[in-house]
């Protein structure tokens, strides 16, 4: 049996000025065996959580605030990678396992930007079968495609717009297996973009495939993210 593991990312640029490659949206593909969901992302990965400092902070407020993010302590996750680049930060953290004994992955990209209007349900509305068709022709004309655009609370007054996506085709020749989370959200000259996925393996139906892990439980991982990265760039004065 042919096997494969898809996620597609597309990315909503929530901002025209941003420094980082926010406008290239990475994509992934494995048609190898079934296995645990490699990371989505083209980041060279670096050893033990350390950081990876392509351009290291310079003295401004701004170049400081992102490399508090790159260097980021989340309770209940483990930072795996990180790069600090001008004007934009990556990092990547696995959280716990939940009680199905499966983890997710959390890759987060704030980009410093000024005049950046935040992301809204309508726009991102407006180009949803562009993203749908961007899954790939089996995820997209699957009739028990799960693919949801709505405003997700990553914590009180900071709502950004989240893009869900949940898919399994099985058939005699096909095994694919879609399940991720996007959310974009804009505050304050900066611009963050989430990609969330778990490490479930390959479920056989769309409901073994929530079991393993839950829309509820990503978007749990995202917004315990953005508490903590709230927190370094915006520290709370004395």
């Amino acid at each position: 049996m042919f096997r494969s593991w898809l996620v597609v990312v597309v990315l909503f640029g929530a901002c025209g000025k941003s420094a980082a490659p926010a406008d290239v949206a990475p994509t992934s593909a494995s048609e190898a065996p079934a296995s645990d969901a490699a990371a989505p992302s083209e980041e060279v990965a670096v050893e033990d959580g350390a950081v990876n400092e392509e351009v290291a902070g310079e003295g401004d407020p701004v170049s400081a605030a992102l490399e508090r993010v790159s260097k980021l302590e989340v309770p209940g996750m483990t930072r795996s990678r990180a790069q600090l680049a001008s004007g934009y930060v990556t990092v990547a953290f696995e959280s716990a396992v939940n009680a199905k004994g499966n983890a997710a992955m959390v890759e987060l990209t704030v980009s410093a930007c000024k005049d950046c209007a935040r992301p809204a349900v309508a726009d991102i509305e407006a180009h949803k079968q562009e993203r749908q068709d961007a899954l790939g022709e089996l995820h997209a004309k699957n009739p028990k495609l799960v693919f949801t655009i709505a405003p997700l609370e990553l914590m009180p007054e900071r709502t950004g717009v989240e893009v869900y996506a949940r898919s399994v085709v099985v058939d005699d020749a096909t095994h694919a297996v879609l399940h991720t989370l996007e959310v974009n959200f804009v505050d304050n000259g900066f611009a963050f973009r989430f990609f969330a996925y778990p490490q479930s393996g390959m479920a056989n139906s769309d409901e073994e495939l929530v079991a393993a892990y839950s829309q509820a439980e990503l978007e749990a991982n995202v917004k315990a993210l953005f508490v903590a990265t709230s927190a370094a760039l915006w520290p709370p004065t004395p």
